[in-house]
């Protein structure tokens, strides 16, 4: 646990960016700081040598640079700083190493104000620089040798030799009570580690009698929010669990949690949404530790609900209030530069890249430099903008809504089931011989991931549900992609990294999903009839309204109306009336018959349309894999039936809503740059193209053969789906942004991208920065739209959540490979209920669906792998009509 908690406090010391928004930098400044490096690594060689008025010299030019062109109000600045009172204490010159971290605690907190942990660590470092003054020589080498016992008594701890680490932890507590005292900082860390190793010997008594006293300390030295009296909590919470002392252990974890989020709310303030995303994986194992002592106590389900409601989706959330700050004038500009970098950063993302064949050597270096620089710039504004919105920093007072109160705004009939990803682990406990790693090794391998649902009826008390191991029914999901889905399930399951070859998969994996998810739910289903998920991990890839019915031979989608909810924290927003200057704009725009061929011909996909369909093979809206494209990464061929697909809707909408705008992109007119405008002022919008959802490929600007042969971005490791793996206690954010992704396809997605042009991909990440505010209903009407690299707590980071956290208030998109022919008449059976038949927005798809469903709409190509019983039945495959998911407002 200690190193652990190290492990994520040395995470935030170095990935945390600052809240001062820094300017950008010329290639001047870069080589001057690459001058400061220089000057920094000196400074530490010649320390080590004993040379320190040298050092010191070195870290003055050092410190010089970084004032001249970070300023003055830096971190690094600050840790500079830190290095030269260091040095100057070597040199017995107290009062200037006084001087120095003052300096340095008040630049911390001009940039972090006063709660901050780095503060409260600056404010340590003066007292026990005070400390060590008044100590002699003697005292002072005494403590040097504490410090080197206590080092090596934790790398022993490490190897799982305890025995000869607890000796050496107690000889270095010893010294530092008998010449600092008790009530010093610095010996927190040898309770807290002398407390861990008599843990894991079994010693609890006396373990739990050290981790309380750390308790105390830490209580007294730090504010009571602060994210060392949470360690401490849990140290002690996790201690009384493993005893079964299960009330206490609940309460000071759920104390954990809390202050867990305080500390997030207010450090998210000043964080991009990738730093938000990687800073909450980094807390994420207390929510899931919570979980596991809460599932024991047998307590309400009420008591825990809060704290997952508060957590989950709360990185979108941000991100969505974030977005409100566009009604402000004065930050237009910013906006709009956001915009342009992020489509830019996306355009070359996308790039693809061989030396070998490319005229100017080099170009992939110069491609990652620019990715470098556009990364920079695109931080720093949405920094700027996330510390000016005031709407953004509500976000933390709308995420206290009570769960009474958010039961409330069901309306009749309603039930929402919230899903949550945990790890549960066990323990490591006394092992056989002393050995530490072996023990922990063991735990580790009992650690799995679970399955809990929490279930708010409209009315009633809330109930718990435990749905046991996921590892089963992220089996059961993939099997049934692969039967249903075609070979998407395929490629998700190997792109996810979820299980290796041969491993055993259900051979009905519809029978096992009803099992492993229906059953248990069934009880809470009497009355209901609509059904709003909150869904998480591998359950975000699969339709549950694809599960059995109440009927043989039936789905569930025929009993009640399911609409998804990814992030519950948006419920009040989302039941809230639509913005009226939205309603007057009775627009819609059209995409579809998009033309992706290149310009100059030279380039050009040799694709004839003719060739498209062949020996009655389908038609997919999605890219494909395997053909060659023009400089990109997918192949782009034309869709027949997108053109017949968007006149009937644009005639729908004409007949139907009488005086309203129809706007049509078709063919080169469909351009990135014109989708991107008109979807920033139209009501209703439907895209009819060519989606994609797929991790880059190797050869790209993102993902790069590197040294060792491995997908890389700049220089740190990337593989899989997995924003953030699956580790224990889950890694921070790596590899690009996850919005990259996933993204449709526009005019001219077949061509290299040009330099300043948009490249004919709108991803996530740019959708998702576009102003949808006034977007009643956006369908992506392609193929895995509704997919995206997953982050634990915060659903899939695709099309879907990108265009809700832009303001869209409904969503219609695709879990896999859509047929094109079937595609374009659930689409007119959709639009014909919702506008011509006044149905709420939800149930005119979930009509449409049931047309197809029952066989009563127009079927084509997509019958022919449709199960012998399910023809007979005359019922279509869920592959035709269950991948269409329906996200946020169901009116």
């Amino acid at each position: 646990m200690i190193t652990i908690l190290f492990l994520i406090h040395a995470a935030l010391l170095f990935s945390h960016p600052e809240e001062a928004v820094k300017k950008e930098l010329t290639p001047e400044a870069k080589e001057k700081l690459k001058e400061r490096d220089r000057h920094g690594e000196e400074a530490r060689k010649l320390q080590k040598e004993g040379k320190i008025q040298e050092a010191m010299a070195a870290a003055r030019q050092k410190l010089a640079i970084e004032r001249e062109v970070l300023g003055d109000l830096d971190d690094e600045a600050a840790g500079s700083l830190k290095l030269l009172a260091e040095l100057a204490e070597e040199m017995a010159d107290f009062e200037s190493a006084r001087k120095f971290l003052e300096e340095a605690l008040q630049v911390k907190r001009k940039l972090h104000g006063e709660k901050d942990w780095r503060v409260a660590g600056g404010e340590f470092a003066l007292k026990d620089l005070e400390s060590r003054r008044k100590l002699g020589e003697r005292e002072r080498e005494e403590l040097k040798e504490a410090k080197r016992l206590s080092g090596e008594a934790k790398s022993l701890w490490q190897q799982g030799k305890s025995r000869e680490a607890h000796s050496l932890v107690e000889k270095a507590l010893s010294i530092r009570e008998r010449i600092l005292g008790k009530d010093h900082p610095l010996r927190l860390k040898d309770l807290n580690r002398l407390a861990s190793i008599l843990s894991t010997r079994g010693e609890l008594k006396e373990a739990e009698k050290l981790f309380r006293e750390a308790l105390e300390m830490r209580r007294r030295l730090f504010p009571d929010d602060h994210d060392n009296v949470a360690d401490s909590l849990n140290n002690l919470g996790s201690l009384l669990y493993n005893r079964g002392e299960l009330k206490e252990a609940e309460e000071l974890s759920s104390q954990a949690v809390e202050m867990a989020l305080s500390l997030l709310d207010w450090h998210s303030q000043g964080l991009t949404e990738e730093g938000q995303l990687g800073f909450v994986a980094k807390l994420r194992w207390r929510l899931d530790r919570y979980l596991e002592i809460f599932l024991l106590s047998r307590l309400p389900p009420r008591r825990a609900y809060p704290y997952l409601y508060r957590w989950k989706g709360q990185v979108s959330a941000r991100q969505r209030n974030l977005r409100l700050a566009r009604r402000h004038p004065e930050l237009t500009a910013l906006f709009q530069e956001l915009e342009s970098v992020s489509a830019r950063y996306g355009a070359l993302a996308f790039s693809k890249v061989d030396d070998a064949n490319e005229s100017k050597p080099g170009r992939l270096e110069a491609l990652r430099g620019e990715l470098s620089e556009l990364a920079e710039r695109r931080n720093a504004i949405e920094r700027e903008l996330s510390s000016r919105s005031a709407e953004y920093r509500k976000a933390v007072a709308s995420r206290k809504l009570e769960p009474e109160e958010m039961k409330k705004l069901l309306p009749p009939g309603a039930l929402l089931v919230d899903f949550v990803e945990y790890w549960s682990s066990t323990k490591p406990s006394r092992a056989d011989g002393d050995d530490l790693k072996k023990s922990v090794e063991t735990a580790a391998k009992k650690s799995e991931r679970r399955l809990l649902a929490f279930l708010l009826p409209k009315q009633g008390e809330i109930a718990l549900l435990d749905f046991g191991p996921m590892e089963p029914i992220e089996r059961a999901v993939d099997a049934w992609r692969l039967l249903h889905a075609g070979d998407s399930g395929e490629k998700t399951r190997k792109k996810t990294g979820e299980r290796g070859a041969g491993e055993e998969v259900p051979l009905d994996p519809e029978r096992e999903l009803a099992r492993l998810l229906l059953e248990p739910l069934k009880p809470y289903l009497e009355g209901v009839s609509l059904l709003l998920i909150s869904p998480d991990g591998a359950l975000g890839r699969f339709p549950l309204a694809a599960l059995p019915g109440r009927k043989p031979g039936s789905n569930l989608l025929e009993d009640l109306a399911i609409a998804l909810l990814p992030v519950p924290q948006l419920l009040p927003e989302l039941f809230e009336p639509p913005d009226q200057e939205s309603l007057l704009r009775e627009t819609l725009l059209l995409v579809g018959d998009v033309d992706y061929g290149a310009e100059p011909r030279e380039l050009a996909l040799d694709v004839d349309p003719s060739t498209q369909k062949k020996n009655n093979a389908e038609i997919y809206r999605g890219p494909a894999l395997d053909a060659p494209r023009g400089g990109g990464l997918f192949t782009w061929g034309r869709l027949q039936s997108t053109f017949p697909e968007i006149l009937a809707v644009g005639r729908i909408f004409k007949d139907s809503q009488k005086g309203g705008a129809v706007e049509e992109l078709t063919e080169d007119k469909a351009t990135e740059s014109e989708v991107r405008r008109a979807l920033s002022s139209c009501r209703y919008a439907h895209l009819a193209t060519h989606g994609f959802f797929a991790e880059p490929q190797l050869g790209s600007a993102l993902a790069w053969s590197g040294p060792a042969g491995g997908a890389e971005f700049f220089g740190a490791g990337f593989s899989g789906a997995d924003f953030f793996g699956k580790g224990r206690f889950g890694s921070g954010a790596s590899g690009p942004h996850p919005g990259l992704m996933s993204g449709i396809a526009l005019s001219g997605a077949n061509r290299l991208p040009a330099p300043q042009r948009h490249d004919g991909v709108l991803t996530a990440l740019e959708l998702s920065w576009l102003d949808l505010l006034g977007t009643e209903l956006l369908v992506l009407s392609a193929c895995d739209t509704g997919l995206g690299a997953t982050a634990g707590g915060e659903g899939l980071l695709g099309l879907q959540r990108g265009a809700q956290i832009a303001g869209a208030r409904a969503v219609v998109a695709s879990l896999w490979k859509v047929p094109d022919t079937e595609t374009m008449a659930l689409m007119q059976g959709f639009y014909e209920n919702l506008w011509k038949k006044r149905l709420p927005k939800l149930e005119a798809l979930r009509q449409a669906q049931l047309e197809i469903l029952r066989g009563k709409g127009a079927r084509g190509p997509g019958e022919v792998n449709e199960r012998p019983e399910a023809r007979a039945a005359e019922r279509a495959s869920p592959r035709i009509w269950a991948a269409w998911t329906f996200s946020g407002d169901r009116r």
